[in-house]
């Protein structure tokens, strides 16, 4: 992103990363566990709204992942023949935001964008620890639905819903979709470890 709405990045090998450090005072969890979530998240929006608009003529990096690879464990054929016939219901529902996604124009996703991952740089909020995938705009909104936590998740989705939806343009009904649909994967690689989403579930259960 060279910069735009991401924070600079000087030199990478195998053990470390070299950036600017996030020295500013403010942070987004902190802001929204104060009642400020409609501040948060407009943030968060405005953030990730930056980092789409980087110009067409930068060539995406070739190790990007694309959405349809990064949702394998979930779409999957064999994936598709383990899920709970909640699950298998999303998964399916995945399937088809993927394929129409495909008359969309495709954007650098930074993948994990989030209460923890968008900090104060001295007065300017910047992302870090991006994912790296390929595919369509809406799905870099998700996982502001699961964050910080469980109780604010749950508290702020439909009023969240309504300042992405204002912010970015996209159809609120898309936005709902690419939530639950990250929530289903979200479920899906936890409970490979043997964990526990429990925001992921209880959006799926409460909007799902």
């Amino acid at each position: 992103w060279a910069g735009s709405a991401a924070a600079d990045v000087y030199e990478v090998n195998d053990q470390a990363i070299l950036m600017d450090r996030a020295s500013g005072q403010r942070d987004l969890t902190a802001m929204c566990q104060a009642g400020l979530d409609d501040e948060a998240t407009h943030i968060l929006c405005e953030t990730i709204a930056s980092l789409h608009t980087v110009p067409d003529t930068v060539s995406a990096p070739a190790d990007v992942v694309p959405l349809s690879l990064w949702f394998r464990d979930l779409i999957g054929e064999e994936a598709m023949q383990l899920h709970t016939d909640n699950i298998h219901r999303v998964a399916t529902m995945t399937r088809e935001l993927l394929e129409a996604s495909v008359e969309e124009k495709h954007v650098v996703l930074h993948g994990d964008v989030h209460h923890g991952n968008v900090l104060d740089f001295d007065g300017r909020w910047r992302a870090i620890d991006p994912k790296g995938l390929f595919g369509a705009r809406t799905f870099d909104y998700a996982n502001i639905f699961c964050n910080p936590d469980t109780d604010s998740a749950l508290s702020n989705f439909h009023r969240r819903l309504a300042i992405v939806g204002e912010h970015s343009g996209i159809d609120i009904d898309a936005v709902r979709s690419w939530v639950i649909a990250w929530c289903a994967l979200s479920i899906t690689w936890t409970a490979r470890g043997g964990g526990q989403p429990w925001t992921a579930h209880a959006i799926l259960d409460e909007f799902g």
